[in-house]
């Protein structure tokens, strides 16, 4: 081909025409161009592929994490809804001073002050990378930069209960009532005190103001956690369905 292209150029320059040898090499050019075009085209066609591909597997890599995260989180969020409830039967009971004193000297439930940690690994990969702008889906892609913020203003709450669980709540305890759960954990056959004095103790622990500001508290920090569930969760569920959008 280039030796056909060759001999027209030499002929037309041999002749001396000059109006067809320009013609000539305009059209050269334009076919050099429009190979180069192609070249381009076929480059960019190929790289959009790799890209297109990369994005779903990140994609399916996001719907397993966030998946995963939901799962973890409603096995968290069912506890911690199972606890508020608990304290909530319990505070209406050591208030209610009508009940006999074997009633209201019962032990507190857990304090609850379990904290819910995941590892974004997929998608802090793609924040640190800046591959999440990327996603070609904008909705999918406002939710996950949103995700951290949520996450980590529930995990706030969480902490500030932590403080107040064990800074708060349990030395108080530790100077007004027998630790019962310690009594199980070192296998004490007997208590220190009689089940008489081990009611009296406690009825006169929940008239002391700080003790019963601290159990408030507990049950406040609790409450303050359940009411984020619902948003959570949807945010999650809103996720999944992006991903899985993006992903058909």
């Amino acid at each position: 081909m280039l030796k056909f292209f060759r001999r027209i150029r030499r002929k037309l320059i041999k002749d001396g025409n000059l109006r067809g040898y320009l013609s000539y090499a305009i059209g050269e050019i334009l076919l050099v161009m429009i190979g180069i075009l192609l070249a381009l085209q076929v480059n960019n066609w190929n790289e959009n592929r790799k890209a297109k591909k990369e994005e779903l597997v990140a994609l399916q890599d996001l719907l397993y994490e966030f998946q995963r995260n939901k799962s973890e989180f409603q096995g968290h969020a069912e506890l911690q809804n199972s606890l508020e409830s608990s304290w909530v039967d319990y505070l209406a009971i050591i208030t209610n001073e009508e009940l006999p004193d074997s009633i209201r000297a019962q032990r507190r439930p857990l304090m609850a002050f379990r904290t819910f940690t995941i590892a974004n690994i997929k998608l802090n990969s793609l924040l640190a990378t800046g591959y999440i702008d990327r996603i070609q889906n904008e909705s999918l892609k406002q939710l996950l930069l949103q995700w951290n913020d949520i996450l980590l203003d529930y995990q706030i709450i969480e902490q500030d209960h932590v403080i107040h669980a064990k800074q708060l709540l349990s030395p108080i305890e530790l100077r007004l009532r027998p630790n019962e759960i310690q009594q199980e954990i070192i296998g004490m056959k007997k208590s220190f005190y009689s089940p008489q004095e081990h009611r009296l103790i406690i009825i006169r622990a929940l008239e002391n103001m700080e003790y019963q500001n601290a159990l408030i508290a507990n049950h406040y920090w609790l409450k303050l956690k359940v009411a984020q569930h619902e948003n959570i969760i949807k945010h999650l569920n809103d996720v999944i369905a992006q991903l899985r959008v993006s992903l058909k």
